[in-house]
């Protein structure tokens, strides 16, 4: 009796250790959705993405619909739904990066405001992850916190964008000066 309870007790520990494993796992995809570049960042704790151009994360919430395929809810800054990626996880790499069957390394599907307004295609292909629920992502860089770090890549951005701006401005500026 002692042996078969420390049998289901240690079964109980590998199980939950997976679990614990399993949820901590970070998925890092890269896209388009429409015509503008996206990055999606899927995991348990803090699921997000965002457009290429504005580096500012917009919370998700991971689902199934009513027929048990995968949704991802776009969410407002209070937590409501207010848009969904209908997910579709093919077997092969429609475009043969990935070799073989495949699981989710790509994701297609389409976009939509939750009333089916501004239906838009999606394609993701997965691009990394790391084994944690994406806190320390950046550690072998050195950096310990990932917000701080992750806000000044965003100023940084930000910066870059507005002397570019500032540069095409000058330049047409002096282009119309020289006609």
């Amino acid at each position: 009796m002692i042996e078969l309870k420390l049998t289901l007790a240690l079964a109980f520990i590998s199980i939950l250790q997976f679990s614990q494993a399993a949820l901590a796992l970070t998925r890092d995809y890269e896209g388009t959705l429409g015509k503008k570049g996206i990055g999606m960042t899927l995991n348990v704790e803090k699921p997000y993405y965002f457009y290429n151009d504005f580096l500012k994360n917009i919370p998700l919430q991971e689902s199934q619909d009513e027929k048990g395929n995968t949704v991802i809810y776009e969410l407002d800054s209070k937590g409501a739904k207010v848009a969904v990626f209908k997910c579709q996880f093919p077997d092969k790499d429609p475009d043969g990066k990935f070799s073989g069957k495949i699981n989710q390394e790509v994701i297609l599907g389409t976009w939509s405001h939750l009333d089916g307004s501004g239906s838009q295609p999606f394609k993701l292909r997965e691009v990394g992850g790391v084994g944690s629920d994406g806190e320390k992502r950046y550690q072998v860089a050195g950096v310990d916190n990932d917000a701080v770090f992750e806000a000044k890549v965003q100023k940084w951005h930000e910066k870059s964008c507005a002397i570019q701006l500032n540069y095409s401005r000058t330049m047409m500026e002096s282009l119309l000066q020289a006609i």
